[in-house]
């Protein structure tokens, strides 16, 4: 048991008649046996340790990548206090790195107590490393690139938040073969 709990809620959205199967798909491929995850009728939450997390959450959303179908992901990362049952070391999501496609995203970090101007150059810093800022935008971080760089991105803001913050919020909204241009 932590003192932190690292956690993520999220929900798929497929725009496809097929999103039932897609969805319950991406979740029984997804390798949640060292995190705690629950599925209800609106969202998905992982909690445990923070490599883990993020890598169930990668693996869950390129497990349901479909050719063609436009998808999108709105995740919330934080921490807690609540005990969590944390399981053994490694990342058995890890295969999921190997997959690539375009995605658009934005981001937004959320500080609770620390200066929130530091934690959002931060995340700019972060995008930008990783090749895949766009703007700053009202409220948020235009990104654009491969989904591998842009989980690389969201792995060390979480990281950060995770270490140097008391209390956050990490927002991000990924998007894959949008039908619109931005």
């Amino acid at each position: 048991m932590s003192e932190k709990t690292f956690g993520c809620r999220f929900a798929l959205s497929i725009m496809s008649d097929r999103f039932i199967d897609i969805i319950l798909g991406s979740l029984a491929k997804t390798d949640t046996s060292r995190i705690e995850a629950s599925t209800g009728r609106l969202s998905t939450l992982y909690r445990g340790d923070r490599e883990q997390v993020l890598d169930a959450v990668e693996g869950c959303f390129t497990h349901a990548f479909t050719e063609g179908v436009h998808m999108t992901m709105e995740a919330t990362f934080s921490t807690d206090d609540g005990a969590c049952r944390t399981g053994e070391a490694g990342l058995p999501n890890i295969a999921a790195r190997d997959i690539h496609f375009p995605c658009n995203a934005k981001m937004a970090l959320y500080t609770m107590k620390a200066d929130p101007a530091e934690a959002t150059r931060f995340a700019r810093d972060c995008a930008v490393k990783h090749g895949v800022f766009v703007k700053d935008d009202y409220y948020c971080t235009v990104l654009s690139g491969d989904i591998q760089d842009v989980f690389r991105t969201t792995e060390e803001i979480c990281a950060y938040a995770e270490r140097a913050l008391d209390r956050f919020a990490f927002e991000l909204t990924v998007s894959v073969n949008s039908p619109t241009a931005e």
